[in-house]
């Protein structure tokens, strides 16, 4: 609503984002969405849970309609990417769930647990999937409206 608010008449905006590892399917992604799952869940019984956040294009599709933008539309596209398992390891890591300072005392347990699954299903250490990306257009009215 503030963006619409500050766009000229027939101004656009547009949202970008990915998805992001622990939404994958590849079966590597399976492998660190279960350790995943397995420590967050012994970190959460003692929290409060906090709820995921809403997101992707049918989302973001939804909040510009509803602040009154027309012409939305999302386009999706992907781009190939190889990780290494440091490089899985220090994405999880950049993750609020999965943050050292949220792991605590577990942080090092977590990581050797998540590089051991990751290096049994595949010892080379490489793990390729296509990041799925997008973004979502919309188009502020071009008439003039009253504040």
């Amino acid at each position: 609503a503030l963006a619409r608010r500050w766009l000229q008449p027939g101004g656009c905006i547009a949202t970008i984002g990915c998805y992001e590892l622990m939404g994958g399917t590849e079966p590597w992604q399976r492998v660190a969405q279960e350790v995943v799952r397995k420590w967050t869940a012994r970190i959460a019984a003692d929290r409060s849970p906090v709820p995921a956040p809403a997101g992707g294009p049918a989302h973001d599709e939804r909040v510009l309609r509803e602040a009154g933008f027309e012409a939305v539309a999302s386009y999706p596209f992907t781009q190939p990417r190889e990780w290494t398992t440091d490089e899985v390891v220090g994405n999880l890591h950049s993750m609020s769930f999965c943050a050292r300072p949220v792991l605590g005392d577990l942080a090092e347990a977590f990581e050797a647990e998540l590089r051991g699954a990751l290096l049994a299903h595949e010892p080379a250490g490489r793990f390729r999937e296509d990041v799925r990306f997008g973004y979502t257009l919309g188009r502020k009215p071009a008439r003039r409206e009253s504040p």
